[in-house]
């Protein structure tokens, strides 16, 4: 496991002299450790050698091999390989020797394996009797010590993929893959995205192709094909494995998020969906602020059902009530979620590098109505729960603005205005939507109360007086709905 000695018991190999950790190969201190132990590919070597001086004795007393009695030749002088490949050949033939005991097809599978070995290897002519005598011989040499515990079913897998690497085929793989990256140049569409569903099932064995510097441009080219679905083809390729490859995301998120613009609806829903991945599946994207940007950027598409789509993508990141139990955070204004305050900063974030608060104004009240969803689903009971989660969701932001709001006054003195002003905003957006979201049935003056000391703020520069603009806008939307003013606030 290569985890280090630590405080566990240890034992070492009488052949390569390398330690193991005694739980990792099945040994425990009261084995007889004194009788010798050999790791799997120590015994697998030995057995080669075994191999090897048989047939070496059968060469000296005369006996040919079957190669030999077919054609009238010896093997001499032949030297058994008892590295690398050999030993891994011969560690899933002991274990496919032992499963056949118990599993007919084990042995089919032995037999297979030896034969497709024989057929690839370029000197399996001349080494024929060596494969004769690994097909005949019996179990793995036990009688050295303790034998070693049985490789698990999964890391046999592992043994067996590694193998299949070194087959012509899999040998020949860049050639292949080199081939249909140039099939992407075709004149034609049609032989163009065939060549990316071909690269595509290339792709879904081994994801990691897509970090390759070939493949990521061959793919980003076709991001620009003159054919819509050629386009889409290779969105649909990237997006497939995009958010479970870390490193992936961040290489094609570039080229991915400049299709947003895209002329092709199917191109431009595929690139919401494909970022959208990306910001779900990884909370600590470096560039989910830039992402949710320009997903907001399509609220007004020409096409409903994108405009749907977004309102549907900011209501699953900031509306949506988590699955699991949140832990809270205490402050002056009560305990919050601390996912509640994670969504607001990340809401405020997206507003700063918006021209205005109207995109983040229909993201809230389309998220409140869920006007997105299917018709059926909205007149069933699970939408009635779903609006008053949203509604929660919402009276708790509000507060949480409000929160961050006094912090940025107490934390920046003399430009407490500028640091505040997005807080602000975003209070102003929510107030536009539902003005009794300001105005918590437990103290409905609260919000007017607190934001009312920023209206003797002397207006000296543009954020200031955006600043006032929205607070005014606020306290005046709110005062009607609280009953009895404090009088010290009248």
């Amino acid at each position: 496991c290569k985890g280090g000695r630590g405080l566990k018991f240890m034992v070492s190999c009488d052949g390569c002299h390398h330690w193991f950790h005694g739980d990792c190969v099945g040994l425990t201190e009261n084995d007889l450790i004194g009788r010798g132990w050999l790791c799997h590919c120590c015994l697998c070597k030995r057995q080669l050698t075994s191999l090897e001086s048989f047939l070496k004795v059968q060469d000296s007393d005369g006996i040919q091999t079957l190669k030999a009695s077919l054609e009238g030749k010896v093997a001499n002088g032949f030297t058994v390989p008892k590295t690398g490949v050999a030993v891994l050949q011969q560690i899933l033939l002991n274990y496919l020797q032992d499963a056949a005991s118990n599993e007919s097809m084990a042995a089919y599978a032995r037999g297979f394996y030896l034969s497709q070995w024989y057929r690839d290897d370029p000197q399996g002519e001349q080494q024929l009797s060596f494969y004769h005598a690994r097909w005949t011989s019996k179990a793995p040499l036990h009688e050295f010590g303790i034998a070693p515990t049985p490789f698990s079913r999964d890391a046999i897998g592992r043994i067996a993929a590694v193998l299949g690497q070194q087959r012509p085929l899999a040998r020949g793989f860049d050639r292949i893959l080199e081939r249909l990256l140039v099939s992407l140049q075709e004149n034609s569409p049609t032989p163009r995205a065939k060549a990316l569903r071909a690269v595509s099932g290339i792709v879904e064995v081994d994801p990691g192709v897509l970090g390759d510097e070939r493949v990521q441009r061959a793919v980003e080219g076709r991001f620009l094909d003159s054919a819509i679905s050629v386009r889409e083809a290779a969105m649909e390729l990237v997006g497939r494995h995009i958010a479970s490859h870390p490193n992936v995301a961040v290489k094609y998120f570039e080229k991915i998020a400049e299709r947003i613009m895209d002329t092709g609806v199917s191109v431009r829903k595929r690139v919401i969906k494909i970022i959208r991945d990306i910001c779900v599946s990884r909370c600590e994207f470096a560039k989910a602020t830039d992402a949710s940007v320009r997903i907001i950027s399509r609220i007004n598409d020409e096409e409903t059902s994108i405009q749907d789509l977004v309102c549907k993508t900011f209501y699953e990141l900031w509306f949506e009530e988590p699955a699991c139990q949140q832990a809270h955070f205490t402050g002056e204004g009560g305990a919050m979620p601390l996912e509640i305050i994670e969504r607001t900063e990340q809401l405020v974030d997206v507003l700063r590098n918006l021209p205005s608060h109207q995109p983040l104004v229909t993201i809230i009240r389309r998220s409140l109505s869920l006007d997105f969803c299917p018709q059926t689903a909205k007149n069933s009971a699970a939408s009635l729960v779903s609006h008053a989660a949203v509604r929660n969701r919402c009276e708790q932001m509000c507060k949480c603005l409000m929160e961050s709001i006094l912090k940025a006054e107490e934390a920046h003195n003399e430009e407490a205005e500028i640091h505040a002003l997005p807080y602000v905003l975003a209070l102003h957006a929510f107030c536009i939507v539902d003005p009794t979201l300001c105005a918590p049935s437990s103290d409905p003056a609260r919000f007017a109360v607190t934001l009312q000391p920023y209206l003797k703020t002397q207006v000296d520069n543009r954020e200031v007086a955006q600043l006032l603009q929205s607070i005014v806008f606020v306290i005046d939307t709110v005062l009607p709905l609280v009953r009895r003013p404090p009088q010290n606030f009248v």
